[in-house]
């Protein structure tokens, strides 16, 4: 939809004047402005809608300050450049799912921090869990990646980086997907993300409450060493 209210193809958020109302009542101290200016997912005008709205903006305004990498990849193979060369002619607000596909793995840490914001907007996107393969591997196997017990934010592979701001946003990310994803349909909580909330709500230093039952899996073993 442009700004004049009309649909474009292959939009999949929009930004006309209701949704500028709508942010207006949200965010008065005008968070929708900036280099990243966040755009409002298309769904119906709800609670929920405006709770994904909300969370979108915390996450531009935390990471309005992390440094654009000079490239996105760690590799300097054929499939590593041609996947930076494509990041490299997007904006956070251009980034679009068929941008991402499977290719997270090949993101060096720096390059996963920069676009985090770009991939929650395209996960909250979503109302339930539809099998996009790129925002599971980016909850699942990112942000649930499987650490040592005992490990502290810095020691992790792809995340070190983050400053406290920012892993509380990802803890409350993580809890939003399960709520949205699974709860409210009684479904249980796919163990890498019950994993992911552990580690993170750890990191964050912030106790669950009310733990759901799947967050109670046994802990993975890996090698002998405890992982969470």
């Amino acid at each position: 939809m442009n700004v004049d209210g009309k649909w474009e193809s292959n939009d999949q958020y929009w930004r006309t004047e209701q949704c500028a109302e709508v942010a207006d009542r949200a965010f008065p101290d005008g968070c929708f402005t900036g280099r990243n200016s966040v755009m409002v997912v298309v769904t119906a005008n709800s609670k929920k809608s405006m709770e994904a709205t909300a969370l979108q903006c915390k996450f531009e305004k935390a990471f309005e300050r992390v440094r654009r990498p000079a490239r996105f990849t760690t590799c300097h193979c054929d499939e590593c450049s041609t996947f930076d060369a494509l990041l490299q002619s997007r904006e956070y607000h251009t980034l679009t799912e068929a941008d991402i596909d499977m290719s997270l793995c090949l993101m060096s840490p720096e390059g996963l921090v920069y676009w985090t914001p770009a991939l929650v907007r395209l996960c909250l996107m979503r109302e339930t869990d539809d099998g996009w393969e790129a925002c599971n591997h980016f909850i699942n196997s990112e942000l649930g990646l499987p650490l040592p017990r005992n490990a502290s934010p810095v020691q992790h592979p792809r995340f070190a980086s983050l400053n406290s701001e920012q892993t509380i946003l990802i803890l409350e990310f993580l809890l939003h997907i399960e709520e949205n994803w699974y709860t409210k349909d009684s479904k249980e909580t796919p163990r890498e993300l019950a994993r992911a909330i552990r580690n993170w709500s750890r990191f964050a230093g912030v106790k669950i409450d009310t733990p759901k039952t799947s967050r109670n899996h046994p802990m993975d073993r890996s090698g002998g060493s405890a992982v969470t």
